[in-house]
């Protein structure tokens, strides 16, 4: 193992995407220790420290806390870089992570890796004078050692603004395939899957309509919605009106979400925007099939009619309904796709694929230095 420390910032990032982007690294044995830059501390793990930037109990989570909190966040991760003197630091997520790892790095020349997870709209954002903020994002990642994206869309798109192509890798994170996997000993009684947040860019609305058409067709249907958020209420409302809550149930936020993904045919993400999912690929490792929306780079892994099937339009709900019953009724289709996502995912985002990709990264920037 190499005698590296480095860096991974990551805020307010769910504990299951930062394992994913953590095991990797681990596996890649180029560093000694990794330093966490999170919220609230993440599952343990060897050779790993959280540094956390939540505030005491005893403060109250006011609008003034909040700013506080954030006004706190670059100030520690400067003063770490100074103390431990990183070989580097990996942001994520553009504002504010990437700004953050992206300022104390240069203040402190230690090398800046920028990883881009949340597809164009990341770059782009949906905040107020949104010009201002694509272009300060373009500026980080042109002028940062290391640039990762989920895949070949963001990549092109970045490239047109002057990224250099040749600093920018497809990292994804991993998939702990021997934790998502399929279960032949389960029996597969979920017919329609929603993992992820309850809000408005995931789609819960369109998850239930489409679901309301397949009943139509499959009245004994049997669908759950793991996650939870803002629409919670509005989306429980909306399955008590429509008739459905014989056949769909909200389960929550869920810790460990194998057990629901190894007993799904199919996982439903009708989302507007993405990356590309951790979600879909646990959910393809255990053999549950995709139907998606075409956002982002989930075509990365979401292949049309040979691992999942895809819809060009996030809001065309007859086209997701259309998907959907197809592979209900097609089981000899069902079974083939959910093989072969299953293998796709193994192979190319397990926790030793992606292991080397990071270990390419680091052998390429040793290179340069010398």
């Amino acid at each position: 193992m190499k005698n590296r420390i480095i860096f991974v910032v990551v805020g307010r990032l769910g504990k299951s995407l930062t394992t994913s982007k953590i095991l990797p690294i681990l596996a890649s044995n180029e560093v000694s220790h990794i330093y966490v830059f999170r919220e609230y501390a993440g599952n343990p793990l060897r050779n790993v420290t959280y540094i956390t930037s939540s505030m005491p109990m005893w403060i109250k989570p006011t609008l003034l806390s909040k700013i506080l909190q954030r006004a706190f966040e670059p100030v520690q991760l400067l003063y770490y870089t100074f103390k431990l003197k990183p070989f580097l630091i990996n942001g994520y997520q553009l504002i504010p992570k990437g700004i953050n790892s992206f300022i104390s790095a240069k203040l402190t020349r230690t090398i800046s890796m920028m990883s881009s997870i949340g597809g164009i709209p990341e770059i782009d954002t949906y905040f107020k004078f949104n010009w201002f903020w694509r272009n300060l994002n373009l500026y980080i990642l042109r002028n940062s050692d290391v640039v990762t994206t989920k895949g070949k869309t963001v990549t092109d798109y970045i490239v047109r603004f002057g990224v250099l192509r040749g600093k920018i890798h497809t990292y994804n994170g991993a998939i702990d395939t021997a934790r998502f996997c399929p279960n032949e000993s389960v029996t597969k009684d979920i017919d329609l899957l929603f993992v992820g947040g309850l809000c408005e860019v995931k789609g819960p609305d369109r998850f239930v309509r489409v679901a309301k058409g397949v009943c139509e067709q499959f009245p004994e249907l049997k669908c759950k919605m793991l996650g939870d958020g803002d629409l919670e209420q509005i989306t429980r409302k909306m399955i008590e009106t429509l008739g459905l809550s014989h056949s769909i149930s909200i389960e929550g936020y869920i810790e460990k979400p194998e057990g629901y993904l190894q007993r799904a045919k199919i996982i439903l993400m009708p989302s507007r925007s993405e990356g590309l999912s951790t979600a879909m690929l646990e959910a393809m490792a255990c053999g549950c099939v995709p139907v998606v929306s075409n956002v982002g780079c989930m075509n990365e892994a979401a292949i049309q009619a040979e691992t999942a099937l895809i819809v060009n339009n996030y809001l065309d709900i007859e086209s997701y309904t259309a998907s959907v019953l197809l592979l209900l009724r097609d089981s000899s289709m069902l079974a083939s796709l959910s093989r072969k996502a299953s293998v796709f995912v193994r192979e190319r985002y397990c926790i030793e694929a992606q292991a080397r990709v990071f270990t390419k990264i680091i052998t390429e920037l040793e290179d340069r230095k010398r």
